[in-house]
């Protein structure tokens, strides 16, 4: 694969592109822990792995920042039957830039997933890419 930001796509998990809402909040630094006045801030999923995702979010937040993320994964069996898992993991900020005037994309990988949400999340990107 090929980013043509990057140069050549690193990434060694499949990603899925999906908007889907997540909440965040700055654990570090403290400085912007007040962001919101403390309140989750709302954030906007681009894509989604087993390791991370990407966010759109108002604000730009440094890289090496550490995020509390929180949101829902809704599945759909054969018998029609919505199913959905809360995930609550902390992440990194690996990157922070600019998407529009208003937006920021921030790519963050997650740092401490149970093994048990690693895998939800890798079998839902699986389940989500198939026709």
């Amino acid at each position: 694969m090929f980013n043509r930001c990057w140069g050549p796509d690193r990434r060694k998990f499949q990603r899925l592109k999906i908007s889907i809402g997540v909440w965040y909040k700055v654990e570090s630094p403290w400085q912007l822990s007040n962001l919101e006045d403390g309140h989750e801030i709302e954030a906007t999923t681009v894509d989604i792995c087993e390791a991370g995702m990407g966010l759109l979010t108002k604000y730009p937040i440094p890289v090496d920042s550490v995020l509390i993320l929180k949101f829902m994964l809704f599945r759909t069996n054969k018998d029609g039957v919505v199913s959905f898992n809360n995930f609550e993991i902390t992440g990194k900020v690996c990157s922070c830039a600019y998407a529009d005037m208003n937006k920021v994309r921030l790519g963050v990988a997650f740092i401490s997933a149970r093994h048990e949400d690693r895998n939800e999340i890798a079998d839902f990107v699986v389940s989500a890419s198939r026709p």
